[in-house]
């Protein structure tokens, strides 16, 4: 069995992270795993058999063309023949796609190759890119034109990819075409967003849920002196972590949480810009990104994790701090819940005044909860199965 993953990313990042864990796994079970990826070189992750194929000078022109004319995903075409070109010497029996969008691929010349191919095909979505004319998010703004409309009547430009002109609805109907007639599986991180699928333009394929996964190599329980470091260590610590700290992730959610609580409490937020830090009230402690041995030591020394996404899959920050034993409290967004245990708390976006009544009036214990980690094994196991077809 021979399998190819495509994602713009390995390595790093949340879904890089995912790529490279099962090809780890794949190559360590005997299978002929291999990766096509575009974007940064990693360090220190196994290289074997991944691939690079990426144009600097092609990715600016695809950002620009598709910021100007909402074009996202129909440039790139000699990179995207160079990819099919790859896909083609490989000769893989699976072609496993993630993130397909990120300026460096021509999604059309993907779908007519994958047609022609007859490969088996599973497409892993990270996101709702795959089902609207324009966005990959729509919950912070409350969109459902996706499922009413096709996206005729988008509105929105300053969200990823962001854009100046409008052609969503050309989009949504280049996406529908792309789809039509290829037998893939879609597998969803999470129960919310296979439910979305279920309402989507993909409603009609195949496709299930294999919820992501976490290296507990990296994350457990360890007693540090952290809080120390920082001079906290007799403030009870609110923690909250992401890799970029945007309103739809909650940044100015924490802004408000913080003129809500009293002297003993402090945030300390991990993964912010210099421009953001520089923002903070005195009782935010602002962090840039950090090594994933201080960012354990942080699960691991703080009170409770207060998750305030307002636009999400299936974090796995949440995970991150649960194998850490820590508490968590998060907004009810997409599938934030789905990894909690019942010494955790789930409030409705925006209710700052609930968040502060839990935090004021609850003992918080720290239990390490053993987590879902078969993510590898499931993959493997779908793999399994399309073989068999």
């Amino acid at each position: 069995m021979r399998v190819l993953q495509i994602n713009n990313v390995y390595g790093f990042g949340s879904t890089g992270k995912i790529v490279g864990s099962i090809h780890d796994y794949l190559l360590h079970n005997n299978v002929e795993s291999y990766v096509i990826y575009a974007r940064k070189t990693p360090k220190n992750v196994n290289m074997q058999n991944v691939f690079r194929i990426y144009s600097t000078i092609g990715t600016a022109m695809h950002a620009a063309l598709a910021v100007i004319f909402d074009t996202h995903g129909l440039h790139s075409k000699f990179t995207t023949k160079k990819i099919i070109k790859k896909i083609e010497e490989i000769n893989p029996d699976i072609i496993h796609m993630h993130v397909i969008h990120g300026f460096y691929l021509n999604y059309p010349m993907l779908f007519n190759y994958l047609k022609r191919s007859e490969k088996k095909v599973i497409w892993t979505l990270h996101d709702c890119w795959q089902h609207t004319g324009y966005c990959s998010h729509y919950t912070y703004n409350k969109c459902n034109e996706w499922i009413n409309n096709k996206c005729i009547n988008c509105r929105y430009r300053n969200v990823y990819p962001y854009r100046i002109l409008s052609n969503a609805k050309n989009n949504y109907r280049i996406k529908q075409q792309c789809y039509k007639n290829l037998d893939m599986t879609l597998v969803s991180c999470s129960k919310w967003l296979d439910g979305e699928i279920s309402k989507s333009m993909l409603k009609d394929k195949k496709h299930i849920v294999i919820n992501n996964s976490i290296n507990l190599n990296n994350f457990y329980y360890e007693n540090t002196n952290i809080p120390e470091k920082y001079n906290i260590k007799d403030k009870k610590i609110i923690l909250a972590v992401s890799n970029v700290w945007t309103k739809q992730k909650g940044f100015e959610e924490y802004l408000k949480l913080a003129n809500h609580l009293d002297n003993s409490w402090v945030i300390v937020m991990v993964g912010l810009s210099k421009q953001q830090i520089n923002k903070l009230p005195t009782n935010i402690i602002g962090i840039q990104r950090v090594d994933v041995n201080q960012l354990r030591q942080w699960y691991s020394n703080s009170t409770v994790f207060v998750n305030l996404t307002l636009e999400e899959n299936y974090p796995t920050v949440n995970l991150e701090a649960k194998a850490c034993g820590l508490p968590i409290i998060t907004y009810d967004t997409g599938g934030s819940k789905e990894m909690l245990s019942k010494n955790d708390f789930v409030v409705k976006p925006y209710d700052i005044e609930e968040i502060v009544e839990i935090l004021n009036n609850s003992t918080f214990e720290r239990q390490v909860v053993k987590t879902n980690n078969n993510m590898n094994e499931e993959y493997l196991e779908l793999y399994k199965e399309l073989m068999k077809q």
